[in-house]
């Protein structure tokens, strides 16, 4: 029989041999908390008790909305980061070859500049909407990915932003906290394409609440 010496000599050659190492292990970093921001004569309310978030980018100032989302500390290493978001059941109407995209931001900047109350967050409140752009953000974000989907999407399908600029962005931000932002670049400009996309927010079940999943 092996005593167990012989068992961490043999562990210990396994680490060595070349080309063999250990799978990453995925660490899930839920919202702590997310909501939603809408510009013209909604530019006042918050919407942080809903159990989701709404984007959309309309020709009718009132209608567009933006998706906020503020993470905690992360204490483990980042090498690799991705937001997954989860649709919920869209709100309107879009043709199936339809193509929208969304734009994903992050600042630094805002938990520390903008006391943060997930309920009274509001679009005139959030720095960089000043111009009530619903596609686009400014100083203080900085844009980190675009994805794209077509029509309305399905409820419970997943929206995966995963480009380096993420995973840098969540290195350097790591240590303090940071939040995230959600546009849609496209305009709806009439009843045929009238969508808002809708995502879950962390007051929804929890397999279904926007969270990061990285790896070291």
């Amino acid at each position: 029989m092996f005593s167990d010496s012989h068992f961490k000599s043999l562990l210990a050659g396994l680490v060595l041999l070349p080309g063999l190492s250990l799978p990453l292990r995925a660490e899930s970093i839920p919202a702590e908390a997310a909501t939603y921001i809408q510009a013209g004569s909604a530019k006042t309310m918050g919407y942080g008790a809903s159990a989701e978030m709404q984007v959309k980018n309309s020709d009718t100032r009132s209608y567009r909305r933006i998706a906020i989302l503020k993470f905690p500390k992360i204490t483990s290493k980042v090498g690799n980061a991705e937001l997954r978001l989860t649709m919920a059941p869209p709100v309107g109407k879009s043709d199936k070859s339809m193509t929208w995209s969304f734009q994903l931001y992050g600042t630094g900047d805002l938990g520390q500049n903008v006391e943060w109350y997930e309920n009274d967050l509001t679009w005139e409140l959030t720095p960089g909407t000043s111009n009530d752009d619903g596609g686009a953000l400014y100083d203080p974000w900085q844009p980190l990915d675009s994805v794209s989907i077509q029509g309305k999407g399905k409820d419970g399908d997943q929206v995966i932003f995963a480009d380096s600029r993420l995973t840098q962005f969540v290195s350097q931000h790591a240590a303090s906290g940071f939040v995230l932002a959600v546009t849609r670049i496209e305009r709806s400009t009439g009843e045929a394409d009238n969508i808002a996309h809708v995502f879950y927010s962390d007051n929804a079940d929890t397999e279904l609440r926007p969270a990061l999943e990285t790896t070291p």
